[in-house]
């Protein structure tokens, strides 16, 4: 029975080096959803939200993506974050398309998020608000 349980301890303990210590490069990014009117939009393991250029201050945007905790630059636009305890990444896209502001964020590692990507983005676009 000790066998059993330190067995899987060291699953869990690999599970979780993986997860954490895994390079996450842009290219991780789950595909864009398809182009949207201004909303928010509930996905699959992210959240996808659309809003009108002139309903926000780009530098306070950028401000509030700056003091993200945990908040790694990928280039262009494209964000890691990493969850508090497991470092579970999560990768955020932010563009400009048609007068309106796209911002897209998707797990990496499973199937739900339980709302930290839509947090993520109403906190930011909360700060940015004009």
């Amino acid at each position: 029975m000790m066998y059993f349980f330190g067995a899987l301890a060291l699953i869990l303990l690999a599970a979780m080096a993986y997860v954490r210590f895994t390079p996450i490069a842009a290219h991780h990014a789950t595909p864009r959803p398809p182009a949207r009117g201004p909303g928010d939009y509930a996905l699959d393991g992210g959240h996808y939200v659309v809003r009108a250029l002139d309903c926000f201050d780009r530098d306070a945007l950028n401000g509030a993506i700056a003091k993200t905790p945990r908040l790694t630059s990928l280039g262009d636009g494209v964000y890691l974050t990493r969850s508090r305890f497991w470092a579970f990444p999560d990768v955020t896209e932010i563009w400009e398309a048609d007068g309106t502001l796209h911002i897209f964020s998707h797990l990496v590692y499973g199937r739900r998020d339980f709302g930290a990507n839509r947090t993520r983005i109403e906190g930011w676009l909360s700060a940015a608000a004009s």
